[in-house]
């Protein structure tokens, strides 16, 4: 019975200690500082007319790394406004070009990382401080 009462009474610290810390994505991130990310803006291809936007994973695996190491990420665009991923380098393009690029694909279904997509600032009014 002392071995039950002693488990239940950590089994509480624990749930109080976890549930009145602070939910931090990725392992505690935002406890080194903030990164800066620059994306560029949907775009027109002038020679061939396609659309073009940021690639995938020059967004999607820094951030996994730096949000990993304990940073937060801002993200800002020429423009400000939707950032969206170029075609090929989206993981559920009919090309399946990166098809296997499952980081790409997790922060893709993650509603919370590609809202921080749809409304970047503009690089203009990003204060470096």
């Amino acid at each position: 019975m002392k071995t039950f009462f002693s488990a239940l009474v950590l089994a509480f610290i624990g749930i109080m200690f976890f549930h009145s810390a602070p939910m931090l994505a990725q392992h505690g991130a935002g406890t080194k500082g903030k990164v800066l990310f620059i994306a560029s803006n949907p775009a027109q291809n002038k020679q061939i007319g396609w659309p073009i936007g940021a690639w995938a994973a020059e967004i999607t695996h820094p951030y996994w790394e730096f949000t990993e190491a304990g940073y937060t990420i801002e993200i800002a665009s020429p423009d400000g406004g939707a950032v969206k991923f170029d075609g090929f380098s989206d993981p559920e393009d009919a090309s399946k070009y990166s098809a296997f690029d499952v980081l790409s694909l997790g922060f893709k279904k993650d509603p919370s990382k590609m809202a921080m997509l749809e409304n970047t600032k503009k690089l203009s009014t990003v204060n470096p401080e």
